[in-house]
């Protein structure tokens, strides 16, 4: 259980499927039962050689990952960029780009947080900078935030208390890990505010994806279709596609696909709402229509999944 696991999850299909973070960590623990994980949670600090031993694994997996690098350096291989990390810096994984850990220090020393994907997005604080603020969870143009003295010790606290949180003995420990990683979120959406853009891309580019994340976020549950946002634009649907793709090296399929799987989880988590409403809301055109599409991505069916939530 001690490993920069955000560091090295990749993108490799396994059967054309990704490991869930439950059936993940006992995979690299070599631990059948990991009582120190809640579920879809996983919070831990890390070393050299720790990141070293996760650096030879390259299954793939459903989550996302925070780096926060307290002391020495790491350089990371994220989407076929290289970034060099070192104290006060904070990586940010998201599912489905690639990453991989190049090198590591001596003296390296860290934390690191992993939390599910589909609970990631099903959290309603990231649900709200996500679909209101039009804040990404992490992300995909520069993955490396650089804090101050004081914000790195506010994170290493906010880290280390998750990391105690898991702990059998603490009563609540679910909901306690769910409140700390609303504050994590909040917390980083406070240092995106003042980052500044990757120059690795030019402004144009940036502008054009943020302008697509932007418009995205305002019209996910209406429109679904690349040409709607394209025409936005102004380009076309391949300068478009071609810009995520160059950028996240995901689609733009993939990006209304999950807006609109992280709205429907809430959704049926969190109202009373019929499917078949729900299936309205999305602007799906028939409730099937809607089941299938979730069935394919989550795994479940949308009753199913309400009903075990």
């Amino acid at each position: 259980m001690d490993i920069s696991l955000s560091l090295l999850l990749k993108t490799k299909s396994i059967k054309g499927t990704m490991y869930k973070l439950c059936e993940y960590i006992p995979t690299i623990t070599g631990k059948t039962h990991v009582d120190l994980m809640v579920g879809d949670f996983f919070c831990l600090e890390a070393d050299k050689e720790k990141a070293k031993a996760m650096g030879r694994l390259e299954d793939a997996v459903e989550a996302y990952g925070y780096t926060l690098v307290v002391k020495g350096t790491l350089i990371i291989n994220y989407n076929q960029h290289l970034f060099t990390l070192s104290q006060g810096d904070i990586f940010l994984y998201s599912p489905g780009f690639r990453a991989s850990l190049e090198a590591v220090s001596d003296d390296y020393y860290g934390y690191c947080l992993i939390v599910d994907e589909n609970v990631a997005l099903s959290n309603s604080t990231v649900r709200t900078v996500v679909c209101k603020a039009g804040y990404p969870v992490a992300e995909a143009i520069n993955p490396v935030l650089h804090l101050s003295e004081n914000q790195t010790r506010a994170f290493l606290s906010r880290m280390k208390e998750m990391e105690n949180s898991q702990s059998p003995q603490t009563l609540f420990r679910s909901d306690r890990l769910k409140l700390l990683y609303s504050l994590f979120i909040l917390d980083l959406m406070e240092v995106m505010k003042t980052r500044k853009e990757n120059p690795a891309v030019s402004v144009t580019t940036s502008n054009v994806f943020l302008d697509f994340l932007t418009l995205l976020t305002h019209n996910f549950t209406v429109h679904h279709d690349i040409a709607f946002y394209a025409d936005e634009l102004c380009i076309t649907t391949t300068h478009l596609s071609r810009i995520v793709r160059q950028i996240t090296g995901r689609t733009v399929v993939d990006y209304i696909n999950r807006m609109l799987l992280m709205e429907a989880s809430w959704l049926l988590q969190n109202t009373n709402l019929s499917i078949q409403e729900i299936a309205e809301r999305l602007n799906f055109a028939t409730q099937s229509t809607f089941t299938r599409f979730f069935s394919r991505l989550k795994g479940t069916s949308p009753k199913t999944y309400r009903d075990a939530h």
